[in-house]
């Protein structure tokens, strides 16, 4: 399924080491690390990004709702954000 300009703005930057830093532009990516990357474990926050992200794209939630759960998810799982000051790679551990 193709879905329109689905897009976060700004985008979700994580940092995974040291000087490495995941970008996610929007849900799509999100829950594709979510469900095949996710390195920790699956908390309340984790089950709620997902439903979100997967609603946001259907057009059931606000995209905004859909990047904050994300986040948030993060967050819980003990993943910082960046400050995008290192190299940057989309949405997945093995680009």
């Amino acid at each position: 399924m193709s879905y329109p300009d689905m897009s976060w703005s700004p985008p979700v930057l994580l940092r995974v080491q040291r000087d490495t830093e995941l970008v996610f532009d929007g849900p799509l990516e999100a829950i594709n690390f979510l469900e095949n990357e996710w390195p920790s474990d699956r908390g309340h926050e984790y089950d709620r990004a997902v439903v979100l992200c997967i609603a946001s794209l259907d057009d059931c939630v606000p995209l905004v709702a859909a990047r904050e759960a994300f986040v948030a998810a993060c967050i819980e799982a003990g993943m910082s954000q960046s400050d995008g000051t290192s190299e940057r790679t989309s949405g997945t551990m093995d680009d």
